[in-house]
């Protein structure tokens, strides 16, 4: 579920398209789920994008023509190999194996998940058509509460990422998780951040699950962000 960042895609910008034949193998290996997270460093920072423009050209402004074709033909969040790893890793090893992710937008996590062991769903309420996406990998039409609903006793844990600020759905998902003693993970933004709603962060105890690697579930390893985002992994419940 997208977010509101404050991010304005700047359409019809004639660098837009050399730039998307620049970026086109890094989109290819973030949908293949083996984007590096220096390699997603140099996507957010405006690295890989500054090259097409003149010498002048502001870091930043590169930065949001590299968010809108990423989000274009990936996904609204980004995430790299190294995280995936990591939470393929600590899914396992909990034994968490049957994940429902909701809100999941194009289903980008789908595949590389599957990939790496998990069995892992996919739902939205309103499944973007993206056309590098065939049909049979794209998300369930369900919203969260219903898919949870449908699903909730063929699962293990439920993930979701960039949930809408200020949108309790959240909250009301947090509390069905709880009912059932399903643990849940969210990607987003700290309380008061641009993701997410204060219901759940008032209600509801939520644990980062990275840091410090003799403590954090995690370890060291989380999401990269975009310009101006403070994202991190985050858990509700006993994984």
């Amino acid at each position: 579920m997208r977010a509101d960042d404050g991010f304005v895609c700047p359409c019809g910008e004639p660098l837009l398209t050399p730039l998307q034949a620049l970026m086109e193998p890094t989109l290819i290996r973030a949908r293949e789920g083996t984007l590096t997270h220096a390699e997603a460093l140099e996507l957010t920072s405006g690295r890989l994008a500054q090259r097409l423009l003149p010498a002048t050209g502001e870091l930043a402004y590169a930065a949001r023509l590299s968010q809108a074709l990423y989000q274009q033909g990936v996904s609204w969040a980004i995430f790299s190999a190294e995280w995936l790893d990591a939470l393929a890793d600590l899914l396992r090893a909990r034994g968490r194996t049957r994940v429902l992710e909701v809100a999941a937008g194009s289903g980008v996590l789908a595949q590389p998940m599957r990939r790496r062991g998990l069995t892992w769903r996919t739902t939205d309420a309103a499944p973007p058509h993206m056309l590098n996406i065939p049909i049979e990998q794209r998300p369930e039409a369900c919203d969260a509460l219903a898919a949870l609903a449908k699903h909730g006793d063929e699962i293990d844990v439920v993930v979701w990422s960039w949930w809408v600020g200020g949108h309790a759905g959240d909250a009301a998902l947090a509390a069905e998780c709880a009912r059932r003693s399903l643990p849940a993970i969210f990607v987003g933004e700290p309380e008061g951040g641009r993701t997410g709603s204060a219901a759940l962060w008032q209600g509801f105890t939520v644990v980062p699950l990275s840091g410090p690697s003799d403590v954090a579930p995690l370890g060291p390893t989380d999401v990269p962000n975009w310009l101006g985002m403070h994202d991190r992994t985050w858990g509700l419940g006993v994984l």
